[in-house]
């Protein structure tokens, strides 16, 4: 009873936060997966980012550094400092210290007729290749990604469910619904 007067009182009072702000829903990011190659989606936004499910494809380097690290010169033609946007403190290598099946990933290009896209992976390497770059931070450039292993997602604690106002409220079990034999258990 007191979960049901709860939400009724929040069906009554609920505005939704979309509204009046620029947040994005869940469910606009699920829209965003069924129009892959509407290119207004391709950059990362507050609400949302871009995972990639593979490892597969052609593979060219990129690595990033600070402005003011030194570089050898046998890698200085894949050593930038930027790269379509992606500097070396870019969100995306964070999460990608968390991700295993599903890197987070940019969209750098697409091919709608052959439903594939470019992508860049993140990726930090704590033991570089490079021992002159420690803690290099690499960018796995792929190129013909089928669609179906590009997925947008909601960025950690933006999905609906973190939304302030979200309907919580504990449900309570009366204990004359369990058995006598049960209620024992403390």
């Amino acid at each position: 009873m007191e979960w049901e007067v709860a939400w009724q009182n929040h069906v009554a009072n609920w505005k939704s936060p979309c509204e009046d702000s620029n947040v994005m829903s869940s469910q606009m990011v699920k829209r965003m997966n069924e129009a892959k190659f509407d290119t207004t989606y391709h950059t990362w936004s507050d609400d949302h980012f871009t995972v990639c499910h593979t490892r597969s494809g052609d593979l060219e380097w990129i690595h990033l550094i600070k402005d003011d690290e030194m570089v050898p010169l046998d890698i200085n033609e894949t050593a930038v400092t930027s790269f379509h946007g992606v500097e070396f403190d870019h969100p995306g290598f964070q999460y990608s210290e968390k991700k295993k099946r599903r890197l987070p990933c940019i969209l750098i290009g697409s091919d709608r007729e052959e439903q594939t896209f470019h992508v860049a992976l993140f990726q930090i390497l704590l033991e570089s290749r490079i021992p002159e770059l420690p803690k290099a931070r690499i960018l796995q450039i792929r190129r013909d990604v089928p669609a179906s292993e590009v997925e947008f997602i909601n960025r950690p604690f933006r999905s609906d469910m973190h939304w302030k106002g979200a309907f919580r409220h504990p449900v309570k079990i009366p204990d004359e619904v369990f058995p006598l034999l049960w209620r024992d258990i403390v």
